[in-house]
């Protein structure tokens, strides 16, 4: 679909009527971090009659839209970001949101909506961690059902958000890092295995695979240090803390992508 852009007031005749009503639609675009306005998101407008718009906010986080119609047009309006979309305390991009807002240019001459992006906090970093329990190349994918059910709640919540962002994001490109701990044999190959393990089931529930990219680092980054693993009491404790080096995490390494 091809939007036509506009960065200021648009001003769009719908019947070309001298007794054309007048209605503003118009809002602020805002961080959920903190309400900070967000720069280049982009309001789309898309009108019952096949008009299609869509405007760039301002450094204030502002959109308006003047139309003018005799009829009454049913409109739905979204908004989307790309690596552009920023605000002061959020550099790092502002993921899509799923929000839709349906109305009729007849009900309302003034219809305002404000919108609130979620940010990437941490440049290209999003805080979503598969971990693993088994360690062996032989049993790696059984490493999703192993612990409690704590344990398999959380992967279902992380793997659900992360095909969330996939979804409504289309442009995002991510890259899938797996790791492995110290004491696993050949964590260069197993951190490789579960990093695309998790790529085959984003696959599996129809996510572009040009869109996964996958890397090893086999245990070079480790979230718990080995002086900190010595010092736990008991061997449950020394598990679990080396099931945190046994993770995949994802960043976001691309806004572009085209098929």
């Amino acid at each position: 679909m091809k939007w036509l852009v506009v960065s200021h007031m648009l001003l769009l005749s719908l019947a070309g009527h001298a007794q054309d009503t007048v209605v503003n639609i118009s809002g602020i675009v805002k961080s959920q971090k903190d309400d900070e306005p967000v720069k280049d998101a982009k309001v789309f407008l898309k009108l019952s009659g096949g008009n299609d718009v869509m405007h760039v906010t301002d450094s204030t986080g502002c959109y308006a839209f003047t139309l003018f119609t005799d009829t009454s047009t049913t409109f739905i309006l979204s908004v989307g970001s790309d690596k552009k979309t920023v605000s002061k305390t959020n550099p790092c991009g502002f993921l899509a949101s799923r929000e839709r807002i349906i109305g009729n240019l007849r009900e309302s001459r003034h219809y305002r909506k404000d919108f609130v992006l979620q940010p990437v906090y941490h440049c290209n970093d999003i805080p979503i961690r598969f971990l693993f329990y088994t360690n062996s190349l032989e049993n790696y994918n059984d490493s999703l059902a192993a612990g409690d059910s704590v344990n398999n709640l959380r992967f279902a919540t992380q793997y659900n958000y992360l095909c969330k962002i996939l979804t409504e994001n289309p442009g995002v490109v991510i890259q899938l890092d797996g790791h492995a701990s110290a004491i696993e044999k050949n964590p260069e190959l197993l951190a490789l295995y579960r990093a695309q393990l998790i790529k085959e089931i984003l696959v599996a529930n129809k996510i572009n695979p040009k869109r996964i990219l996958v890397k090893s680092w086999g245990s070079q980054k480790r979230l718990v240090s080995d002086a900190s693993i010595k010092k736990a009491k008991t061997d449950e404790e020394k598990k679990l803390l080396h099931a945190k080096n046994q993770r995949v995490v994802f960043r976001i390494v691309s806004w572009d992508f085209k098929e």
